[in-house]
């Protein structure tokens, strides 16, 4: 073996060994409790979600409660969801059944180890095989060095580590959007070869992946705004072929969700607002002053840095002006002119995707930024193939790899913080205190849901619903683990918080009000001394505090 083959022998095989070691970090995350964060908030959701569909069958109606634990018998008291459609639940529902451990359904009660897992398989399993799809598409375009950097990338993003278990929308849809460029790929022209048979093969690339991409409306919406990407990805002469199919597939795979939206309405008495009262709502943050342009682009920069680091998102960058300036050039043919068409369309939609959904894009929903994924990863290997083309043969491809290699250390340390903010045992996360006390976060990390869960379970009856000061930050994981409906309060605002329990259906249930045993910052406090100061005021009669190992609890009557 030659040198130059023996050095190309062993680049791929630094690749290879990344991937590996990328893929297998993300096993403990997708093994673990739900945590702190909105992986822990989302598998929580469904894995309730599930429970209630075991218990009262999959009807449209069943099972999909926003925040009701043990809902109501009358069904038209449930608070069911409607926004989207309803692959997500019943994807966790079908993993549930098949891969859940004795008991998972059985509630109230412990959960079992092994049902988070459990919920989070398939779409663990979507998201690495949108890795392997984007990184076919890549070495398709530009060849195995540059398949083996994506891939690489995309198992070590910082985002795709601290959301690996997400049990949501977005691994999903975007595996379909992977799948669909990988599609698009094989719409080039080959030089040299216009035949009526070859032609007739790339168009029926085009519409295989124009469909891929709009069948990816079964899972949520944001699909619809990359069929126009995967449309342009696509070869000259195959692009309205695409854009066409992708459409039409976008529109029947939204009929299922329309009919079971519909179903809802006629049981519940709900009433779907139109298309155009949600964008709307979804919008007008950014004209009426809730959420002000400059303070959203912060914020966009802040996910940008969250999900990819500084130093992936900055080369990513490069990667993008590079690639905008070789599509401004006008060129078609080779293959990285269509790596570099995937490079902004691609990132065209994800901010299309960022821009419609304004409101939210604009508070800590940072899974959001899952669908810009593809888009970082193909701007890195386009900026990397770039600069191995302008410095040669030789020391190009080692140069791309130990850039690339060190942007996986990066985000490999961006990672690591991430997992020890939402993941990370705090200071109460034992089986007593210690000796020197503390605060719930004296480290910085407040206990985890399981933690918390187990010391409501034990202050709180079942079926009661439980209130607690916002600032606290539980979440729906608590409520799952705890098997008690928790709903945020602002201290002093006692009339919105009855309010939303009855919007919730659960008027009537018996109301206990948590605080923390050792408040953990100032705000903390002095959220505790108003609701001190208030509840006997509130409740009518003198509070009765029972105290567990982190929180006081005592019933509002």
């Amino acid at each position: 073996m030659s040198r130059d083959r023996l050095l190309d022998a062993l680049l791929d095989g630094l690749l290879a060994a990344i991937c590996v070691v990328g893929l297998l970090l993300h096993l403990p995350v997708v093994g673990g409790e739900f945590d702190r964060g909105f992986d822990g908030f989302q598998g929580a959701f469904f894995a309730g979600s599930a429970v209630n569909y075991q218990a009262l069958g999959t009807s449209p109606t069943h099972g999909y409660p926003l925040a009701q634990i043990d809902p109501p018998d009358d069904p038209a008291g449930w608070n069911v969801y409607t926004n989207h459609p309803r692959f997500v639940p019943h994807v966790a529902l079908a993993s549930l059944r098949l891969f859940g451990p004795k008991g998972w359904d059985d509630r109230p009660g412990p959960v079992p180890p092994g049902t988070e897992a459990a919920v989070r398989a398939p779409f663990f399993l979507l998201q690495v095989l949108g890795w392997f799809a984007l990184a076919a598409a890549a070495w398709r375009l530009v060849g195995r060095r540059g398949g083996l950097i994506a891939l690489a990338l995309s198992a070590n993003l910082p985002i795709g580590m601290a959301l690996a278990g997400l049990v949501n929308y977005e691994h999903p849809s975007v595996a379909f959007v992977c799948a669909a460029l990988l599609l698009a790929t094989f719409s080039r022209a080959p030089e040299g070869d216009a035949s009526a048979a070859t032609e007739a093969r790339r168009r029926r690339f085009a519409v295989a992946a124009g469909v891929t991409c709009g069948l990816g409306t079964f899972v949520t919406y944001a699909p619809i705004l990359f069929v126009p990407a995967i449309a342009l990805v696509c070869g000259r002469g195959t692009r309205l072929f695409a854009a066409v199919a992708g459409a039409v597939a976008a529109g029947l795979a939204l009929v299922p969700h329309v009919l079971a939206s519909g179903a809802v309405r006629d049981v519940v008495g709900a009433r779907s607002p139109s298309i155009f009262a949600r964008l709307e709502a979804l919008l007008a943050p950014s004209w009426n002053g809730e959420l002000p342009p400059a303070r959203w682009l912060a914020a966009q920069f802040e996910a940008v840095d969250w999900s990819f680091g500084v130093a992936l998102a900055a080369v990513a960058a490069i990667g993008l002006v590079l690639a905008l300036a070789r599509v401004l050039r006008g060129r078609d043919a080779a293959p990285l002119e269509q790596l570099a068409r995937a490079v902004v369309a691609l990132a065209a939609s994800a901010l299309g995707v960022q821009v419609l959904y304004w409101r939210h894009t604009g508070d800590p929903q940072e899974s959001f930024m899952l669908n810009a994924a593809p888009a970082f990863v193909l701007a890195v290997v386009f900026a990397l193939e770039w600069l191995g083309r302008r410095i040669g043969p030789r020391r190009g491809p080692g140069l791309a790899v130990l850039v690339a290699t060190g942007l996986v250390a990066a985000a490999t340390n961006v990672s690591r913080a991430h997992l020890e903010e939402l993941r990370a045992p705090g200071p109460f996360d034992v089986s007593a205190p210690t000796e020197a006390g503390g605060t719930t976060n004296g480290d910085g990390r407040a206990p985890l849901p399981r933690t918390a869960a187990l010391d409501v379970e034990e202050l709180v009856p079942e079926g009661a619903v439980v209130w607690y000061p916002a600032r606290l930050g539980l979440t729906i994981a608590t409520s799952y683990y705890a098997w008690r409906t928790l709903l945020p309060f602002t201290p002093g605002d006692y009339d919105s918080a009855t309010a939303l329990q009855s919007a919730l259906g659960l008027t009537g249930r018996p109301v206990w009000i948590l605080l923390p045993l050792e408040p953990d910052s100032e705000q903390m406090a002095a959220d505790a001394a108003t609701v001190e100061r208030d509840i006997e005021a509130f409740t009518g009669a003198p509070a009765v505090w029972t105290e567990g190992r982190l929180y006081r609890a005592t019933p509002a009557p």
